[in-house]
């Protein structure tokens, strides 16, 4: 495994965890998903769409055929933060949400049997059997967290989101030899533009809470949680294999889990422990899988952000 592209991944996964705790700070605080969505995503679009002047140029503007990816990903990526953000807003832990949203791995694989005609082998199965039990044990009504049927709903759609990105992105990236920056940028920019309705039914709330600093905290999510990972995360996919790259990314639950009890005193109780344990079992079985189906080839460019 290359060293710097594992440090990348190692790194982007660290700080990407810290994202769903960020949002809890911020719907604990009153601020709405829309809100965090919406802000989070004219920000990120901003900081790319300059970085990728710099470095591209003129590159940077889509053609014909780039509004296809800022139409789909940015619309797949909004409903992903959307998903995220209101699963947290919804009172499900934390650390739930991280392992939750790690089943789009699995969802990637379900995919790609009908859209892209893999076969559906035992080692697939196996994965599948796991995530679902894991699934299981954490939405149980005796877990110490869980027991949240609308949030956790919410989760397995921003999960089945993730999953139908990288199908969608891993097209134009895998095949087609676009920039990954490029994608990022259009992708974010997308999300940016989907997000302007939210303007007009009124669902965005200016940041002005007199306890907490609620600009600051949009532009770290935008900067620290968003740009710097996702960037870091196309670095390393270059450099180490997509399977590998799942099991780094899986830090991210690590330190959504530590940050959650000092933050936000949150808890990983026995059955969602259970829970979250088969599914870090099952996206590792599947990395190390011989037949991994879109994981296998070239990495695409979402592996499995948390939102």
């Amino acid at each position: 495994m290359d060293p710097r592209g594992a440090g990348y991944l190692a790194f982007s996964g660290l700080i990407v965890g810290g994202l769903g705790v960020a949002a809890g700070v911020l719907s604990a605080a009153g601020v709405s998903p829309f809100s965090q969505t919406f802000w989070r995503f004219l920000l990120t679009a901003v900081i790319f769409v300059t970085v990728s002047l710099v470095l591209y140029g003129r590159e940077t503007i889509p053609g014909r055929k780039e509004w296809r990816i800022v139409a789909v990903s940015g619309g797949l990526m909004m409903v992903a933060s959307l998903t995220y953000i209101g699963a947290i807003s919804l009172g499900v832990a934390v650390p739930v949400v991280s392992f939750l949203s790690q089943l789009s791995t699995i969802f990637t694989v379900l995919l790609a049997v009908p859209l892209l005609h893999e076969a559906l082998t035992r080692a697939k199965v196996l994965v599948i059997s796991l995530g679902t039990g894991g699934v299981f044990f954490i939405s149980h009504p005796w877990a110490a967290v869980g027991g949240n049927p609308e949030g956790e709903l919410l989760v397995l759609l921003n999960a089945l989101a993730f999953a139908s990105l990288t199908i969608f992105n891993s097209e134009f990236i895998k095949h087609r030899n676009y920039r990954p920056q490029l994608v990022s940028t259009w992708m974010f920019g997308g999300a940016a533009l989907w997000c302007i309705p939210l303007l007009v039914f009124g669902s965005v709330q200016v940041p002005s809470s007199p306890t907490l600093n609620e600009p600051a905290l949009l532009f770290t999510m935008a900067l620290l949680l968003t740009f710097i990972p996702y960037s870091l995360m196309n670095l390393g996919l270059k450099r180490v294999g997509a399977g590998p790259a799942s099991i780094l990314l899986l830090l991210s639950s690590l330190t959504s889990v530590v940050l959650s009890y000092f933050i936000l005193d949150e808890e990983v109780g026995v059955f969602s422990g259970i829970g979250s344990a088969l599914i870090v079992v099952s996206v590792v079985i599947l990395a190390f899988s011989e037949d991994r189906g879109v994981h296998g080839g070239a990495p695409p460019r979402q592996a499995r952000p948390a939102g």
